[in-house]
């Protein structure tokens, strides 16, 4: 009788915009050499004013959720939370509004949503998850596929045995999660840039996510400012993740790198892009 190979489990949370992406399959199937080694659930969350996967049956969970959530937790207290660049100052259309040509809380709502989607959805897809059953969980983005699978490979399995620790100005210990090596780690969040297609999550990282209001972590990073009395602008996007992470307690350290095959369709992400810093 031969040995028993006990398999580790890992999670893949796939969240965000799908930008059109009407079916996953090539995407998950983009990660069938890791069966071998790894006994792999898929959950999967984006917003109802997205497409959903066809294939939604090939997820352990999927969830399509409206993103005025967003908006109706944060709305009254919005002249914090919403973004602002003083190059909007030059941009005809807030020119418009500012000068009572348009609806100025549409305009407020679609910046929230757009600035703050990302984490949120990214929440939702981990609240799916039982932690405790896997070994890592790996955050994904509908619009990425793998295509270097040998080196993605090496890395997750040096992520899931505690290999791969580096000499990182933030990483004390190896209860890090992964992220990708051309992260800049700068001094505060405002300038510090983070990739955001890919992050490796161990169960307790995603335990302390889940069991933290996302909302209230959001509050907190956009109240930096105001408590320290810099002006380092609001952050979009790339810092947001970062801020978001430290305000968790949650240390990072670049310990991979992969390329994807981007399929987006850029024109579906044109509007969020036009007003962030």
């Amino acid at each position: 009788m031969g040995n028993i190979v006990v398999k580790h489990k890992i999670a893949i949370c796939i969240s965000g915009q799908t930008r059109g992406i009407d079916n996953s399959t090539a995407l998950m199937s983009a990660f069938d050499h890791l069966k071998d080694l790894f006994d792999i659930d898929f959950f999967g969350h984006t917003w109802t004013d997205q497409v959903a996967p066809s294939n939604i049956t090939d997820f352990r969970n999927f969830q399509h959720t409206d993103q005025d959530e967003i908006w109706h937790q944060l709305k009254e207290d919005i002249f914090n939370m919403i973004p602002f660049n003083t190059d909007w100052n030059q941009h005809p259309e807030y020119i418009k509004l500012l000068n009572g040509d348009g609806n100025f809380s549409e305009f407020a709502k679609d910046r929230v949503k757009g600035v703050f989607g990302q984490i949120v959805s990214n929440h939702k897809c981990l609240e799916q998850i039982n932690a405790s059953e896997y070994f890592a969980i790996i955050r994904w983005r509908w619009n990425n596929i793998l295509n270097n699978d040998i080196e993605f490979t090496k890395y997750l399995i040096d992520f899931v045995e505690y290999k791969n620790i580096h000499n990182d100005p933030l990483s004390n210990s190896n209860d890090t999660m992964g992220v990708k090596w051309n992260t800049r780690i700068g001094t505060t969040p405002g300038n510090t840039y983070i990739e955001d297609q890919v992050f490796l999550f161990r169960p307790s990282h995603v335990s302390h996510l889940v069991g933290s209001n996302v909302y209230q972590s959001l509050r907190n990073v956009y109240n930096i400012d105001a408590k320290n009395d810099k002006d380092i602008g609001r952050l979009h996007s790339h810092a947001l993740w970062i801020a978001y992470f430290v305000e968790n307690g949650i240390q990072m350290q670049p310990c991979f790198t992969c390329k994807h095959l981007n399929t987006e369709d850029r024109s579906l992400s044109l509007l969020n892009k036009e007003w962030t810093n």
